[in-house]
């Protein structure tokens, strides 16, 4: 006896969802750029839906091809006009697409920018992959000094970073937790690595000198960059990297003497010697 087919469920605003479900491009797996207009033509110029027997695999990798121009469009024009700036209609129009398929995949804009700084942050962070490789922590700093000419052309996800950071206080409480996420990512890939080259007895002080170290890690980078914006001729990006590795090499070792000075037991004072003299029995 045949399946009997699912039932059909309005969405809101007309288009129908098979079992109540509001298609997305992960949970469907189709070009999320098709768009539906109000007499159920696709829209020309826009890519359509892909047939129903194309193979699943050929379908994933259009929606996949169309949400990487979104997020292009969406970096793109955050970085020159700001976040506040940026309305998901400007997005649609440089990806190439409709506005309804931006939301159909993303729910909305707080949506597409939180992806668009997953996908800048752990794109930099790969190419970071020498310092969860380092042995000791001399090979460590080697490393990290080394990543100084990655900021000369400006990491996209630190530029993200600072536009929001900027107008935090109208932006939307969404997007301050996706900065927030983002840096406590990179602040903990520090940490973590740190907490394998550190040696020390005490594992929640070893834990805990780690990450305070991953934090100001991040912190020193977010004045590279800004430096970097703002006068990029007072040192180069190597020069910076240099001094950062310095002043976080030297915090972390004060940090690690501190921790064995307390760990250590004190030493028993010798009793003082008496001047009396025994009694011969």
């Amino acid at each position: 006896m045949p399946r009997r087919p699912p039932p059909i469920a309005k969405k809101q605003g007309g288009d129908e969802a098979p079992g109540g479900r509001v298609p997305t491009a992960a949970n469907v797996g189709v070009d999320i750029s098709v768009s539906i207009t109000k007499d159920s033509g696709v829209s020309p110029g826009v890519a359509s839906l892909p047939s129903v027997e194309a193979p699943r695999g050929v379908r994933r990798e259009q929606g996949e091809r169309t949400r990487e121009r979104i997020l292009d469009s969406a970096a793109a024009l955050v970085a020159q006009r700001g976040y506040a700036a940026t309305p998901i209609s400007a997005i649609a129009k440089g990806a190439g697409v409709q506005a309804p398929s931006i939301y159909w995949a993303f729910g909305n804009k707080e949506g597409v920018f939180a992806a668009v700084l997953e996908r800048a942050a752990e794109r930099w962070f790969v190419e970071q992959a020498g310092l969860a490789e380092a042995t000791d922590l001399p090979a460590f700093w080697e490393v990290f000094r080394a990543l100084g000419p990655s900021f000369d052309d400006g990491p996209e996800f630190l530029r993200l970073l600072l536009v929001v950071s900027l107008e935090r206080r109208a932006g939307d409480p969404a997007i301050v937790e996706a900065v927030r996420q983002v840096r406590a990512t990179g602040s903990t890939a520090v940490a973590d690595v740190l907490y394998r080259l550190v040696r020390l007895p005490d594992e929640r002080a070893r834990r805990l000198i780690c990450e305070d170290v991953g934090r100001l890690t991040v912190m020193l980078l977010d004045g590279v960059f800004v430096a970097r914006q703002i006068d990029p001729d007072s040192a180069s990006s190597a020069d910076l990297f240099d001094d950062v590795a310095t002043t976080l090499s030297a915090v972390l070792d004060a940090r690690i003497r501190a921790a064995r000075a307390v760990a250590r037991p004190p030493r028993r004072k010798p009793e003082p010697r008496s001047n009396v003299p025994k009694e011969k029995s």
